[in-house]
């Protein structure tokens, strides 16, 4: 008689671990354990799984009386969730304008573009402010990210340009640190998986789904400083004027150590369609969906 042998039993016997054999359930329970490193083994397992855990965490969480698990096994969900949407990123992003208004005035313009190459994500952003004929403010920033829940950068080039300085560098990261190459010198810096370059977190945030709080920190460029601790959450749905009519967003905030706030809107359709900041100086600043004509179109002032 001819006997046949399962997978997972196939996979003991060869002496594989059958961790991605487990049904989300077990898995999830163990996701419950007190003892935290079976806890941590089971949340790296769910997140090896992959999409299939998705239903089974959120069933979970929503059952459960148990906030601290609530938190966890939600969190694991969004980061699945974000990851299966940044799959179609390149398709769903790719080329935007923006024009950008200091305090109503239009005085720049951003240009976001996705493209897809070798399996990685290639975010080119440029970014132009312009008060008066002397006083420029010009980034480029080309970042490659991997497709994941944080579009985790691989490497990057940045050039910046202001009145008081400008900056050409390239990193790359390599065993969690950034090594970063300016003016002849090399630094490296540690970085943790959750860092997101802050040009990144416009595209992101059409990502994600509802989240009470996404835990990411943020690698400015803009202003170049080290990695912050930040939260984004969905804040609220609301109606806002976009060319001339109402449109339903869901708005996300960006809040962090700054005390600064920002705030993105996304409408159903995915698309951002606008950004709020404010800018080191305590100025409104405002990014607005638009086409290249029109965001070229600045209002300067000598």
């Amino acid at each position: 008689m001819k006997r046949t042998i399962g997978f997972a039993a196939a996979l003991a016997f060869l002496g594989v671990s059958s961790g991605f054999a487990q049904e989300p359930a077990a898995l999830i329970e163990k996701l419950k354990s007190k003892d935290a490193d079976e806890a941590d083994n089971a949340r790296e397992d769910l997140l090896k799984l992959g999409a299939a855990a998705i239903e089974p965490l959120r069933e979970a969480a929503s059952k459960s009386p148990d906030a601290a698990f609530k938190k966890t096994a939600t969190a694991i969900a969004e980061r699945l969730e974000t990851r299966k949407a940044a799959a179609g990123l390149v398709k769903s992003w790719g080329d935007r304008w923006y024009a950008v208004f200091i305090r109503e005035l239009k005085v720049g313009w951003a240009h976001f573009k996705a493209e897809e190459k070798d399996g990685l994500i290639v975010l080119d952003t440029e970014l132009r402010v312009q008060h008066g004929k002397e006083n420029v403010y010009h980034i480029r920033v080309a970042m490659t990210c991997r497709p994941n829940e944080y579009l985790s950068v691989e490497s990057l080039t940045l050039d910046l340009a202001s009145p008081e300085n400008s900056v050409t560098a390239t990193a790359q990261v390599k065993e969690n640190r950034l090594v970063v190459k300016t003016g002849g010198e090399t630094k490296a810096t540690k970085i943790r998986s959750n860092t997101v370059v802050d040009l990144a977190v416009f595209p992101l945030v059409t990502l994600l789904p509802r989240t009470e709080g996404y835990e990411v920190e943020v690698l400015e460029l803009i202003k170049p400083k080290l990695p912050e601790a930040a939260i984004v959450k969905f804040d609220k749905e609301e109606t806002i004027e976009f060319e001339e009519r109402k449109v339903k967003t869901r708005r996300f905030m960006q809040t962090s150590g700054s005390g600064k706030d920002r705030f993105f809107y996304v409408d159903a359709a995915g698309r951002l369609l606008r950004v709020q900041l404010m800018s080191d100086d305590d100025k409104d600043v405002e990014l607005i969906l638009s086409d290249e004509k029109r965001a070229k179109d600045i209002d300067t002032k000598d």
